[in-house]
């Protein structure tokens, strides 16, 4: 057993050589040393090929080329986000995020069975190879439902009385909007 006490440090290098060697001084023991730490730098991991939509009878697979490991950075999986948001323009709420991925899953594709498909909706896959040295960057593909966008609702402004209900501080209307039907996926 030791009778002095060990501390982790760590340092930062500011204005990093590539593949330099750097010296780092310190002092121990009253004494000042010198240590020389070999700096290796390793280039960002490339970005997961384009991914390519494929709709059959049952669903939509998104799907991309395997990533595979490159020299002195292990290939660790990938990291898989699948949105969901609707197609029409006048609909404003937030895209939702779907849960049809395993993160750091080693397969290179996604299946969103018909199930979960929703018309008039658009689907957004974004892809990042995860490697134990860094991620690479995003890469980000679309897929619109074939279905044809209806016209957003409309309403005859004449038919727009807004009543108070006696005795309340209630009041009602009697609008009637006219929303086209929605289609199904066929």
């Amino acid at each position: 057993s030791a009778n002095w006490e060990t501390k982790p440090f760590s340092y930062v290098v500011r204005n990093l050589t590539e593949n330099a060697t750097f010296v780092c001084h310190v002092s121990y023991l009253n004494r000042e040393m010198s240590l020389l730490i070999p700096v290796v730098t390793i280039d960002k991991p490339q970005k997961v090929s384009d991914i390519v939509a494929t709709k059959t009878e049952s669903s939509v697979t998104f799907s991309w080329e395997e990533s595979e490991n490159e020299v002195n950075n292990y290939f660790v999986g990938y990291e898989v986000a699948v949105t969901r948001e609707s197609a029409a323009d006048y609909v404003t709420e937030p895209p939702q995020i779907l849960n049809v991925y395993n993160n750091l899953s080693r397969d290179p594709h996604v299946t969103i069975e018909k199930e979960l498909l929703t018309p008039f909706s658009v689907y957004k896959i974004a892809v990042v190879a995860k490697f134990e040295a860094g991620r690479s960057e995003e890469q980000i593909e679309s897929y619109t439902t074939g279905e044809t966008v209806p016209d957003p609702p409309t309403y005859d402004p004449s038919d727009l009385a807004i009543e108070k209900l006696p005795g309340t501080e209630t009041y009602y209307t009697n609008l009637k909007i006219d929303a086209p039907r929605a289609a199904t996926i066929k």
